[in-house]
């Protein structure tokens, strides 16, 4: 670049295509301009052993907690799809044991778990009509033990919201 600058500031004044002034930024400018046109093609790096490590504890980290929310769905559809009060106690018992042992997963809403688990309760054995899920609910005292356990142990085991005062 400085060599392209020497020649350009050292050339006459009078020569026909530098009869007009030139300034150091037209200098500058077209000087940068012709480095960056002649320059080498960027190659990439290659990987270090430490990002490789730490793609593949991410890989495998990832595969670990879609086994885990894929074991907690399909523990979740035995629920949804519980037709009797024997079918809705122990797919509920059994998706609270799970929570129990494995934690709720993460990237489960919590929301919907419990609005799939209250349609379940609400409508295996009297379907609800509201919209607005107003309903009596199951007329058995074991599913209602059951569904109540069950929030039990998934008020223990979710996680606090943002900003939420400590419990006490």
């Amino acid at each position: 670049m400085a060599a392209l600058l020497l020649m350009l500031s050292s050339a006459p004044a009078t020569s026909p295509r530098l009869a007009t002034h030139v300034g150091r930024r037209s200098m500058v400018v077209s000087a940068t301009g012709a480095m960056l046109a002649h320059r080498p093609p960027l190659t990439a790096a290659e990987p270090t052993p430490e990002f490789l490590e730490a793609e593949r504890l991410r890989a495998e980290r990832q595969k670990r907690l879609a086994e885990g929310r894929k074991a907690f769905e399909k523990r979740l559809k035995a629920v949804s799809f519980s037709a009797s009060v024997d079918d809705f106690e122990s797919a509920t018992d059994n998706l609270s044991l799970y929570i129990i042992s494995n934690g709720i997963p993460e990237g489960v809403q919590i929301k919907d778990v419990v609005t799939k688990v209250r349609l379940a309760y609400l409508d295996y054995d009297t379907p609800c009509t509201d919209k607005r899920l107003v309903c009596e609910g199951p007329r058995s005292r074991r599913a209602e033990a059951a569904y109540n356990a069950f929030l039990k142990e998934l008020q223990k085991r979710a996680p606090a919201p943002a900003g939420a005062p400590p419990a006490s």
